[in-house]
């Protein structure tokens, strides 16, 4: 899942591909939001759609975002002491 911000209007939004379909998620930045899907006949339309919804929200004043790692990706193991 991709997931954009606009921080002046408040705004996050996601999308992915399951199978043919794209889903996306809009609403306040840190609520869950609303779900819209569009199923499409094809993986290679459903990237295709994916691709234009993504510049349409760049072109809106949305930017891409790094999730945070999971934690115990982000833990640090300590050397054993001796």
């Amino acid at each position: 899942m991709e997931r954009y911000i606009n921080e002046a209007k408040g705004k996050e939004w996601t999308i992915e591909i399951v199978g043919t379909e794209v889903r996306t998620t809009i609403g306040k930045i840190g609520e869950k939001g609303v779900l819209g899907t569009r199923g499409l006949t094809t993986i290679e339309l459903a990237e295709e759609k994916k691709a234009q919804l993504i510049r349409e929200k760049l072109k809106a004043g949305f930017v891409k975002v790094q999730d945070p790692p999971a934690a115990a990706e982000t833990e640090k193991t300590e050397e054993p002491k001796g």
